[in-house]
């Protein structure tokens, strides 16, 4: 449909452009983050190279005061695995394990906050689901009125691209000085609830009454830092690769339109 009035089509050729490369920037880093977080693989692999299974042992009081050492080994690892994987890609609605021992494996607090995580993947699954036909609208549009768009591509590029390099910026100085703070932020950002921030932190005490054999920081072993800080480089390196294409593809169909106009108009 076309827009008759031309004041509004004006504004809307100056932010579609900008607009469009968030809606690929968040798409991307979603899909990314998706992939990434339901590959075994890339457990597999982090858990090789952060030596995961090594960190997997605690010493508890049993029922008679007794202290007990227990330890879950790579075939155990392998399980854990399996049960988050499963659990985030809503192949199951149960997280928790039953070990040999008939010992749950997660905390409460882990169930309660993993519970949380999977509520924020659905969500934000269903908004990149309504993103991807907005984004090929937008992109069919730039294409069709690229003639307009052309005359104020250049300031669009710039200020869009350096919103997203200064954000960008921000992230990876943060991974590089402090991680641990970064990751802390991050989750104040996408847990506001302070109850859901609260689960989101763990320590060797848990939010809530355990079972005495329970260790609350196995999530955080099997799921640790570095798992995420790598997934974070991945996902940045990932967003400039693709941004940085889509831009130049379109800068550069509208810089060629802009040299023919020039050389119709010194004709």
């Amino acid at each position: 449909m076309k827009i008759k009035n031309a004041k509004f089509k004006n504004v809307i050729n100056n932010i579609i452009f900008p607009i469009s490369i968030i809606m690929l920037a968040v798409i991307v880093a979603w899909s990314i983050a998706f992939i990434l977080t339901s590959s075994r693989a890339y457990y597999r692999f982090e858990f090789a190279k952060n030596n995961t299974v090594n960190s997997l042992h605690w010493v508890y009081k049993n029922e008679e005061g007794i202290r007990v050492y227990k330890e879950y080994d790579s075939d155990d690892l392998e399980i854990i695995m399996n049960k988050i994987v499963d659990y985030m890609t809503n192949k199951t609605d149960d997280l928790q394990i039953v070990d040999e021992e008939g010992m749950n494996v997660f905390s409460n607090q882990a169930i309660y906050h993993m519970q949380d995580v999977k509520k924020l993947y659905n969500i934000w699954t269903i908004i990149i689901i309504l993103l991807i036909p907005l984004l090929v609208c937008a992109i069919i549009y730039i294409n069709k009125n690229i003639k307009d768009i052309a005359k104020t591509i250049k300031k669009q590029v710039i200020i869009t691209f350096s919103v997203i390099c200064f954000i960008l910026l921000i992230v990876i100085i943060g991974l590089i000085i402090d991680s641990s703070s970064t990751f802390i932020i991050f989750h104040h950002i996408i847990f506001p609830k302070i109850e859901d921030f609260n689960d989101a932190m763990f320590y060797p005490k848990s939010n809530y009454q355990e079972a005495y054999y329970i260790n609350n920081l196995l999530l955080v072993k099997v799921l640790s830092l570095n798992v995420f800080i790598d997934a974070g480089w991945i996902i940045i390196a990932a967003l400039i690769l693709i941004c940085a294409l889509y831009i130049f593809l379109i800068m550069k169909k509208a810089l060629k339109i802009q040299k023919n106009n020039s050389k119709l108009d010194i004709a």
